[in-house]
């Protein structure tokens, strides 16, 4: 299966995602991939879901090298860390592989944008990308997607990771 979860900025995407993979540590259910958690000053870092290493991913500051989108400077580190996260994960045959997020940058080509253009997603048991609900049409057009979409909303979030988590276990 796979998965787009979508929803406005700061709507808990990724806080749902944080859930459903405890539900898939209760299930005893292997996942692999990374995940892009917010901190109180406005920056991300990028975790490594499976060994839960970490790295800082953007910020409102320059790093010595990267990209910047907006007010957000990107850590160009944090991308090959990401993708040889996700790499493993499909190389491991996880039960779930989450890619958080996919966003202007991979509309520009760089990002994730190479990770994604090489999945084969009929190998993968279950993907589970994140995709800000600005521009979901934008990225299924580019990378012509073919997924199941789920929306983070006030009224979903708490329940959301419960029905996804379900939907990943069939």
């Amino acid at each position: 299966m796979n998965i787009v979860l979508t929803g406005e900025t700061g709507s808990g995407k990724t806080t749902v995602c944080l859930k459903i993979l405890e539900n898939l540590k209760l299930k005893n259910l292997s996942f692999g991939g990374v995940l892009t958690p917010g901190n109180f000053d406005g920056s991300r870092e990028i975790i490594d879901v499976c060994t839960g290493e970490k790295l800082p991913f953007c910020r409102l500051r320059p790093f010595s090298e990267g990209a910047a989108i907006g007010k957000y400077f990107f850590n160009e580190d944090a991308f090959d860390f990401g993708i040889k996260a996700v790499s493993r994960s499909i190389d491991e045959q996880s039960a779930v592989t989450f890619i958080d997020e996919l966003g202007p940058l991979e509309l520009s080509g760089s990002g994730f944008a190479g990770i994604f253009r090489k999945l084969n997603t009929s190998a993968i048991k279950n993907l589970l990308l994140v995709v800000r609900l600005a521009i979901l049409d934008r990225m299924a057009e580019k990378f012509d997607f073919s997924f199941r979409i789920f929306e983070t909303t006030d009224k979903t979030r708490e329940c959301l990771a419960g029905e996804i988590t379900e939907v990943l276990d069939k």
